[in-house]
């Protein structure tokens, strides 16, 4: 497989360039436009889009999410929009890799028919379980508020104004352009070496859960701009990345889908704001923004289980040397 990365410092792109192969068959090389799966990287840009309707006062975090997605069933307990969003509401986890991809949803409520039907899992905010079928609900809420379907307001609000051309929803079932070749690796006692092909199938139904195929390049870009308050407000931005806490007061880590984690950068304390984008079924990712430091660092592969988000831990140390 292969695997491309970009950096950001101050308000430039420093580095962006793909490594190993797209294609292995084909043998077409990874480049910087090459175009991977964001996983649950794809929280962090549908959080935006939540804070633009935010900032309209078209959502309401504390709202029930009937409020907005009235096909979903009501459950034993409330469940807001805020709970969703930081992984605290009790709905169920997605099937990793046995889930069905050759389903194509048309509609964002479409891909409700998952889970919609299951009990919660627990009380929401007393656990905090990941989960990517909450962050579809997230996206009808969305699309309901914004009335118009999620990956068009997301093209025309988030990635057009920030030139971000690469990052698409991800439809198999189209020929799309420097889309990547996706791989799982086969593990010790398989008789054959090498990677195979994963799955063949979309993530379209997954919405703003993990729907869209990006490049680093656009991943730094998007990055930059959320530090710069070019798309949300400074105070909008804040209430995204403040971690949640649980009903017993336990901090959780995690904000409105931006994970948060201490590091140390060139001997000095730090601490990233982003996501990394695991997946099961070909591909692996991380965004990190370092808002103290000026710095994003983007990685993306097309084989599953690959750490990525050591890499690039390792990449944003090279680039903050003391």
């Amino acid at each position: 497989g292969g695997m491309t990365a970009a950096v950001v410092v101050g308000d430039r792109v420093m580095w962006a360039e793909g490594f190993g192969w797209s294609d292995v068959e084909k043998r077409e090389g990874v480049r910087p436009e090459t175009r991977f799966r964001t996983g649950a990287i794809s929280m962090p840009l549908t959080s935006t889009a939540v804070g633009l309707l935010l900032e309209r006062d078209l959502l309401r975090l504390d709202a029930e999410i009937q409020t907005y997605v009235p096909d979903f069933p009501k459950k034993q307990w409330p469940v807001t929009l805020r709970q969703l969003m930081a992984h605290v509401a009790g709905i169920r986890s997605d099937a990793g890799d046995e889930e069905p991809l050759s389903l194509r949803c048309d509609r964002t409520t479409d891909g409700l028919r998952r889970f919609a039907e299951a009990s919660l899992r627990f009380e929401p905010g007393t656990q905090y379980r990941f989960t990517t079928y909450g962050w579809i609900l997230v996206s009808a809420a969305v699309d309901a508020a914004a009335h118009e379907p999620f990956f068009r307001f997301m093209r025309s609000q988030v990635l057009e104004p920030l030139g971000m051309d690469d990052t698409v929803p991800d439809l198999w079932t189209e020929q799309i352009p420097n889309r990547a070749t996706f791989y799982h690796p086969r593990f010790a006692g398989d008789s054959k070496y090498g990677p195979e092909l994963a799955r063949e199938g979309g993530y379209s139904c997954f919405a703003g859960a993990s729907g869209f195929l990006s490049t680093p390049s656009d991943l730094v870009r998007f990055g930059l701009a959320t530090m710069a308050g070019k798309l949300v407000q400074p105070a909008t931005l804040k209430t995204l990345q403040t971690s949640q806490k649980l009903a017993s007061g336990a901090e959780i880590g995690y904000g409105l889908g931006w994970d948060l984690e201490a590091a140390s950068l060139a001997g000095e304390d730090s601490s990233w704001v982003g996501h990394d984008g695991e997946f099961f079924l070909g591909g692996s990712g991380s965004f990190l923004t370092f808002p103290k430091q000026g710095l994003v660092v983007a990685m993306m592969t097309n084989s599953a289980f690959v750490d990525v988000t050591s890499l690039a831990s390792k990449v944003a140390q090279s680039f903050r040397r003391p």
